[in-house]
């Protein structure tokens, strides 16, 4: 059977990530931590894993004799769900957006409202399996569901959350970056090298950069840009991609 088994994925260990300041980047690479600000949601139940699901409303339209002429999409919705198995102070807030949850003196108090809409943050997923490693960073996301919790002598309380999520002005609902299954790997810069147009390097903090004007670089590294902007290196302009 011809395939690349590099190309299949099962995980073995995974996390989820929230932050509620949006001035907070989510990591750029595979190596960095997640930075402060984004709250680990704590055990999940990795049989559960995450699950993605998309839902959107389909129009055709048929000429006479039954001929489909036109098919369009509108109404696309995404959504993830995961299950958490703590009760800490993250999980708590995606549970019962608005409500409060105070400690003092090793007890600790609830006060528990009626949930309410646009309770928005943004969302990171990360699994790993040895040395691979996929993240998934999404701007904008709001609790959609929070399914039945159970309190039992048999068996674990469970959170299971699922999150919609919510298009920037471009349409973009989430960025993932992960190791390349098939081993492809972009060469590391290197000083006072001359680099054609539309050269890839990666930077030693993982960025990745693509020229956008052929040169020579400098004979030092050049800084990281933002995520499409562009730095000068010696006579080379780079744009980062990665």
């Amino acid at each position: 059977m011809a395939g690349n088994s590099n190309n299949t994925a099962q995980w073995a260990g995974a996390d989820v990530f929230i932050s509620r300041t949006p001035a907070i980047a989510g990591p750029t690479d595979l190596v960095s931590p997640w930075p402060a600000g984004w709250d680990i949601v704590g055990l999940l139940d990795g049989e559960e894993g995450f699950t993605e699901k998309r839902e959107d409303e389909t129009s055709e339209r048929f000429a006479w004799g039954g001929v489909l002429v036109r098919r369009s999409k509108s109404k696309h919705k995404r959504t993830i769900r995961f299950v958490a198995l703590e009760d800490n102070r993250t999980t708590f807030g995606l549970v019962n957006p608005g409500s409060v949850r105070t400690s003092l003196n090793g007890t600790r108090r609830s006060t528990v409202k009626v949930p309410s809409a646009g309770d928005r943050f943004s969302i990171g997923f990360e699994t790993r399996d040895g040395s691979r490693v996929k993240r998934r960073i999404v701007q904008a996301a709001e609790v959609q569901e929070v399914a039945e919790i159970k309190e039992s002598e048999t068996e674990p309380t469970v959170y299971d959350i699922t999150v919609v999520i919510f298009p920037d002005a471009d349409g973009v609902l989430y960025t993932d970056i992960e190791t390349d299954p098939e081993g492809t790997v972009t060469p590391a810069w290197k000083a006072t090298t001359a680099y054609a147009l539309n050269a890839t390097v990666a930077l030693s903090g993982g960025a990745i950069l693509q020229a956008t004007t052929a040169g020579t670089s400098a004979a030092s590294a050049p800084a990281a840009p933002a995520i499409n902007a562009t730095v000068t290196d010696g006579t080379v302009t780079w744009k980062r991609i990665a």
